[in-house]
């Protein structure tokens, strides 16, 4: 027996030794080709009949060479052939014996291979669930988060025709890419975009299907993974689904799916999987060349494709070679074919890449943002170095930790490591040794390994660490700086491979045991299963943050505190819910993220915020701030920055500066029409106030107004504005640009009606009575109502619900501080309505009377606890709500020193009423004297056109037809009037004169044309009343004070010596430091411009010389901002020292003064001249490249624009600095002029005393007290004292405009009665209609004196004398204006009928009057009295009627 045994191993062993020689068949294993006999393989394996039959030369297995020798020796008689192989191998071997294939295949099932493979499709499928609320989000309703916004803006997605040039040049965010006037970020993914138009062209916006779609691929990748792993790199079906597992629901990869754009990362991995497979056929199973070569280049194809949805996929150029060279250096037989395909997959992909690089005109991406890269920015190279490898340690720390997650890491989310002592270098320092010794690692188990499992691990250990390494290349900074620093869905594709290569690790650790039939398998398995959940329920609740954009930004607003972009971010979203304070916060985090403060948009927003706050000056520092900061294009325009910084400096009083900030705007934006629309306001409005007149301002506003409603001609506000600013300036235009805003917003202009001089004076009947058309909607929209509907809307105009029906319970102080509430919102200088505003007025009158009904019952009543009770009455009555005409006769009774001695006396809640209250009425006091002065031009103009006997819409020709006409009637030479001839001569110059200016205004831009038409908020036109208001006050205090207190208060005008010192020192430090900015820029313009030289001689493409030859001329345009700003800060010094040498007859302050306004224009000059450069070389740059001219022609024009550029830069620096230098001098001087000034004896307290109101906006600012306040003074004491001196400044102010408004109204009535043509028809509806109202207003009085006791001689005449309809006439002192629309209504009817209004007030109230007397056996002598001096009164008005 043992004889046998022996006889059959040498018979078995010398089979083995011949069959290289004589064998007639060879098994192709791998790389490898093992001899065999067709005949022994018959005999021994009868499955692999028919496989002989079709392949009698060779058979192709996909078995590893160990598999295939176990066969050879097996047919050969070999004892325990399969002893030497591995678990996995002797499964493959046994199964080619039973079933004649590797797969279990000529029909009969391998049960295991099959039950493996749904093991792997049930783990992507559970994994997968942990995206099961993907199918709640909506683009439309959850919103676009950031760069998902793009997708929606980007036409090739969203266009109904496909428009494939611009598909091919516009980039990820629908940017044109070779426009050099475009800021593009070169990110070029067409196919990517492509798959987002199929999306929005099958579902659109509203729905969830762009978030389902990219679920869906990430879990078609995770499949596409598990197949390859186990097919290619025979890692077994449970380890394959393992990595499949790990890789669908790691939480890094929920960016990647919930951010839309991340779809690009997705496409990427997706077809790189596919080319992997592809590429597997020739590695595995060897074909062809041209088969083998077929296949390398729909590979390399797909990489390409790849490399299209995302630039890391052309990395993977690099994974084929290395796989290529891996089985290169573990076959047995090497031949040349490897080499070529190495070789062709060099060349293809450098090639591609080249490609790429020149299709974009390279990977640098111009004007890098500073917040989204701030390590690109850092100088010192060990700094850069450090910081960087800080973001690659927390790059492998989110892959194996992700456990803190952010949609953003940019400015000062990741610190920069300045120091080698940091412990946060610990971080890179592990991941790097970590890579190190996992490289070594799978080398020894390549290099030792048996067996195709064991080599199919460590092959996939090595592909899976290039597969990281490679693509996590393009994210280290290492190549070129990137446009962000740490974004989680960077790492989708790095994950590919280091998940690979964590699995194969695992794998080896676990040892041969596939379900855990040895104890550390187990362990293993039992981790890597828990991983498994916790990273499911970490990526589920990842997910779910990303539900909405509220939801992502609040969450990770909360959770990332030092990052500028989550936290702006996290403050436009309580911007938008109207929580100011919070959203004011997280502005100013976003803001303290950056020491330098660059970044525009946060500083921008907090200054918006400020401004509508009403804390200006706040505002002016942040938006100071952002004019000179970062922009990006992309989600902030410049022109808006320059504009609201306008706006602010406009409320702060600092008018000039606004213009100048509007016009910075328009030059930004040319076709920004609410920079030329707010620009018009303010130079109108400049042109108005200065005296005499500045016409060329006045029509440089004009030109504005016209230019807004050429750019937006359907915009109401633009042609309102338009219509106010032609009126201001008096011109006709202005009620045709009237018209046409009643066209497009016929509400509003219905409620400004009264902005008009013909419906606020009602003419020149209303100017003499003091207005009168507000009474006309009044008596419609309120009186002639039921009284109960009269006070429902009453109590609804101040906010209060309109279902109650008793209002009764609400207290004295809550209506109060509605009425209030209302009145600052809806007040004529914040911009309201004066109509809207009189109504708020009413509507307290009429709740007044209410209150007095109720207090009446409430007298009568055993109930002393009704909620409106007789002592909050009284209580209201202290304080009062509105000014009647009795206080403001007792006001103008007053004399100056008693004024201020009542002040002194006030207490100080009530001098505050009293003040706000005589600020509304002088405000309404220059609004009606501006309207009054223009009734009165108007009357004189339509005066001359009476004279001819034409109307003023008569035309030229008409008129001198006219005029010929009439004046061979009254010439003296056919016997006619001289002075009549002269007049009538006056008054055609007059006319013509009129009409040659308009038409002169008109062609230079004066008014709007009949196509023009007109969105923000003006510095409005009815807040210049506040100005004028400012400019009486000044005028009184001249009149009144002798010369010394006069030039005290020039100086007090002013400002002290510190206010003057703090301006001074401002301006010189902003000038500064501004001219360091030019000097800086410009010298980056400089270097650009000798980069652009020099990298033209060093070879450049035309297309990368002119982008940095652009890059010059954007430098240089920001010298000319910085060197503007240094103009004007010198020019302000230059102002205090002017004021400083006056004060203190200081000729070094004069000197310097001078000095620093020459320098200061000079600079402005030097920022014009180069802006005019900047607009030639601009030009240069946009023009075409001439088809006869060569590159170097165009490269050479380039460079001499961007040459020219940086030295009209140098030298507007060069200007900036010697007037920076000049200002700095200036300022020292003020401080040498002042210093004397501190020794000397403080100013008298009466000078002190003096204050002036001079705040655009309405609101009063004293500016009494110049000097620094006491120590000993507290805020309360100071707040009174300015109360006090704003009360003797609103006495004075009073006093004048009372005096010349009664000189106004006496002038229009004795112009009417010269001229009685020009008396307006009155209609007998218009009569019957005030008659009316009359009548009611007078049995209101009636019904009071039927409620009088006592006394009643002395009763009744008290109550005529403090009747709202009477009192306006029986005071000494006669009121221009009564506050009681029932005087006005009094006087118009005695206007237009006195017989008839004589005989309603003797019906109504007099005769009733008379007869209580009679029947109380009073004397009637008082009321005779009060009867006389009615009729005398309103007999006055009548003289010029």
């Amino acid at each position: 027996m043992a004889t046998n045994q022996g006889w059959t191993a040498r018979r078995s062993a010398a089979l083995l030794e011949l069959m290289a020689e004589f064998g007639d068949l060879h098994i192709v294993a791998g790389r490898e080709q093992v001899p065999a006999s067709r005949l022994l393989l018959a005999a021994a394996c009868p499955s692999l009949t028919v496989a002989l039959k079709a392949s009698p030369q060779a058979l192709h297995w996909e078995v590893s060479p160990e598999v295939a020798r176990a066969i050879v020796a097996f047919s050969c008689g070999v004892p325990s052939p399969f002893a030497g192989l591995s678990a996995e191998d002797g499964r493959i071997a046994r199964c080619l014996l039973r079933t004649g294939s590797p797969k279990g295949g000529n029909g009969t099932r391998d049960v295991t291979a099959t039950g493996y493979m749904s093991w792997m499709l049930l783990a992507v499928c559970v994994a997968m669930t942990a995206y099961w609320p993907l199918r709640e989000f909506n683009m439309e309703t959850g919103g676009f988060f950031m760069d998902d916004a793009m997708i929606r803006r980007n036409t090739v997605v969203v266009d109904s025709v496909f428009d494939l040039r611009k598909f091919w040049r516009t980039d990820y965010w629908g940017l044109e890419m070779f426009d050099p006037d475009t800021w593009t970020h070169k990110s070029f993914r067409p196919f990517t975009v492509l798959t987002f138009r199929w999306n929005y062209l099958w579902h659109g916006f509203n729905s969830s299907g762009f978030h389902v779609t990219n679920g869906l691929l990430h879990g078609l990748c995770s499949l596409q993974l598990a197949l390859w792993v186990h097919r290619v790199l025979r890692l077994p079906a449970p380890w394959a689904g393992l990595v499949a597992a790990l890789f669908a629901v790691h939480p890094v990869h929920s960016e990647s799916i919930c951010y839309v754009v991340g779809r690009a990362d997705i496409l990427c991995a997706q077809v790189l999987l596919v080319a992997l497979h592809f590429y597997s056929s020739v590695l595995v199973r060897p074909t062809s060349s041209v088969a083998g070569i077929v296949a390398v280049l729909l590979s390399c194809a797909l990489i390409v494709v790849a490399g299209l949805c995302k630039e890391t996929g052309f990395t993977f150029f690099g994974l084929l070679v290395i796989w290529e060279v891996l089985h290169l250096t573990r076959s047995a037989c090497r031949n040349c074919v490897s080499f070529l395909r190495i070789a062709l997959l060099l060349l293809l992909g450098a090639s591609a890449c080249a490609c790429r690089v020149w299709y974009t005109s390279g990977t640098q991406i111009a004007r890098m943002d500073p917040y989204s890269n701030p390590i690109a920015g850092v100088e010192d190279p060990l700094v850069r170095a450090m910081s960087y490898a800080l973001v690659h340690g927390m790059y492998i720390k989110l892959l194996l930790w992700p456990l803190f997650l952010c949609y953003d890491y940019s400015m000062d989310a990741v610190p920069l490591v300045e120091s080698l002592t940091d412990a946060r270098l610990l971080l890179p320092l592990s991941a790097y040794l970590a890579v190190v010794l996992a490289s070594c690692h799978a080398l020894q188990r390549l290099r030792s390994a048996k067996g195709s499992a064991a080599t199919g691990r460590a092959e996939g250990a090595i592909l899976g660490l290039a597969m990281f390494l490679l693509s996590f290349l393009p994210m280290t900074n290492i190549l070129f700086p990137i446009g962000t620093l740490v974004a989680e869905r960077l790492l989708y594709i790095p994950s590919l491979g280091f998940l690979l290569l964590l699995v194969c690790f695992l794998r080896d650790a676990g040892g041969s045991a596939i379900c855990g039939t040895t104890f550390r398998a187990a362990v293993i398995w039992t981790a890597a299963l828990g991983l498994v959940g916790f990273w499911w329920w970490l990526c589920y609740s990842r997910v779910a943050d990303w539900k909405t954009v509220e939801q992502i930004t609040l969450v990770d607003g909360l959770k990332q505190l030092r990052s500028s972009r989550t936290q702006f971010n996290l403050a436009n979203l309580y911007l938008q819910s109207q929580r100011m304070d919070e959203a004011l916060l997280a502005y100013r985090r976003a803001i303290a993220a950056d020491p330098l403060e660059r970044d525009a948009q946060p500083l921008y927003h907090a200054g918006q915020i400020l401004m509508y706050q009403g804390q200006y000056e706040e505002a002016q520092v942040y938006l100071h701030k952002a004019v000179t900061g970062y922009f990006s294009p992309l989600t902030l325009q410049e022109e808006e920055v320059w504009h609201d910084y306008g706006l602010v400096l406009w409320h702060v009083g600092r008018h000039m500066e606004a213009a100048h900030n509007f016009q910075n705007a328009i030059i930004t934006n040319p076709n920004f029409p609410k920079g030329h629309n707010n620009l018009a306001c303010a130079l109108v409005m400049l042109g108005l106030s200065n005296q005499p007149v500045n016409t060329q301002l006045v029509q440089q506003g004009l030109q504005a107004a016209e230019q807004a409603i050429t750019l937006a001609p359907h915009v109401p506000l633009y042609w309102r504005n338009a219509a106010v600013l032609l009126s201001l300036a008096g011109e006709q235009s202005a009620l045709a640009a009237w018209e046409r805003f009643r066209q497009y917003d016929p509400k509003t202009a219905a409620v400004e009606e009264v902005a008009w001089p013909e419906n606020v004076l009602g003419g020149p009947l209303g100017a003499i009575i003091g207005g009168y058309n507000e009474e006309d909607w009044l008596y419609q929209e309120i009186f002639s109502k039921d009284p109960g509907q009269a006070l429902e809307e009453a109590f609804q105009l101040l906010g209060f619900p309109s279902d109650i029906g008793d209002w009764s319970g609400y207290m004295v102080e809550e209506i109060s501080l509605a009425y209030r509430r209302q009145c600052l919102r809806g007040h004529p200088s914040r911009g309201g309505s004066a109509r809207n505003y009189l109504k708020l007025q009413v509507a307290m009158e009429l709740i007044r009377a209410f209150d007095q009904e109720q207090c009446v019952e409430a007298d009568a009543s055993p109930e002393p606890e009704a909620a409106w009770s007789p002592t909050t009455r009284r209580k209201r009555k202290v304080h009062g709500f509105v000014l009647d005409d009795l206080a403001l006769v007792r006001e103008l009774e007053l004399s100056q020193t008693e004024a201020a001695m009542e002040a002194d006396t006030l207490p100080a809640e009530r001098l505050e009423e009293l003040n706000r209250a005589l600020d509304e009425y002088i405000l309404r006091q220059m609004c009606f004297k501006s309207e009054i002065v223009a009734e009165i031009a108007r009357l004189h103009e339509n005066s001359a056109y009476s004279i001819l006997g034409v109307s003023p819409e008569a035309s030229d020709a008409e008129i001198k037809k006219a005029y010929r006409l009439v004046a061979m009637q009254c010439h003296p030479d056919k016997g006619g009037d001289k002075a009549e001839f002269q007049e009538l001569h006056e008054a055609y110059e007059k006319i013509m004169e009129q009409r040659r200016s308009s038409a002169n205004l008109a062609k230079s831009g004066g008014g709007p044309s009949p196509e023009s038409s007109a969105e923000a908020e003006p510095p409005s036109a009815e807040a210049n009343a506040e100005d004028a208001k400012a400019e009486e006050e000044e005028e009184v205090d001249g009149e009144e004070a002798d010369e010394k207190e006069e030039s005290e208060a020039d100086a007090e005008e002013d400002g002290g010596d510190s206010q003057l010192l703090a301006k001074s020192g401002k301006a010189a430090e902003e000038a500064s430091r501004y001219a360091k900015t030019a000097a800086d820029f410009a010298h980056q313009a400089a270097e650009a411009a000798e980069t652009a030289r020099q990298g033209r001689q060093g070879g450049n493409t035309l297309p990368l010389t002119k982008s940095i030859a652009h890059s010059a001329i954007v430098l240089t345009l920001t010298v000319v901002k910085a060197v503007r700003v240094v103009g004007y800060a010198t020019m302000d010094v230059a102002a205090q020292c002017r004021l400083a040498a006056r004060k203190c007859s200081s000729a070094e302050c004069a000197e310097s003064s001078t000095e620093a306004m020459g320098l200061g224009l000079e600079a402005l000059n030097a920022a014009l001249s180069c802006a005019e450069v900047t607009e030639v070389t601009a030009a240069e740059l946009s023009r075409d490249v001439d088809s006869d001219d060569s590159e170097d022609v165009a490269a050479e024009r380039f460079i001499g624009a961007a040459v020219r550029a940086s030295l009209a830069a140098a030298s507007a620096s060069n200007a900036a600095m010697s007037a920076a230098i000049a200002a700095v001098e200036g300022n020292r001087q003020c401080i040498q002029a002042a210093q004397p000034a501190e020794d000397e004896d403080p100013k008298p307290q009466e000078t002190e005393e003096k204050s002036v109101k001079s705040d655009a906006d309405g609101h009063e600012t004293a500016r009494s007290d110049q000097s620094e306040p006491k120590a000993s003074e507290s805020p309360e004491e100071q707040g009174l004292k300015r109360q006090i001196n704003q009360r003797s400044n609103n006495h004075k102010v009073l006093l004048r405009l009372n005096a010349e408004i009664l000189l106004h109204q006496q002038n229009v009535r004795q112009f009417l009665q010269a001229n009685r043509q020009l008396i307006p028809e009155v209609s007998c509806e218009a009569k019957g209609k005030v008659q009316t109202l009359l009548r009611d207003y007078a049995h209101e009085v009636q019904l009071q004196l039927h409620s009088l006791h006592g006394e009643l001689a002395e009763e009744v005449a008290t109550t005529l004398s403090q009747s709202g309809l009477l009192a306006p006439l029986l005071q000494r002192q006669v009121l221009a204006i009564p506050v009681c629309p029932k005087a006005r209504v009094l006087k118009m009817a005695a206007l237009y009928d006195l017989e008839m209004t004589f005989q309603v007030l003797e019906q109504e109230i007099f005769e009733p009057a008379r007869q209580m007397l009679l029947q109380a056996n009073a004397s009637t002598q008082c009321l005779d009295e009060v009867t006389e001096r009615i009729q005398k009164e309103l007999q006055s008005y009548t003289d010029g009627g």
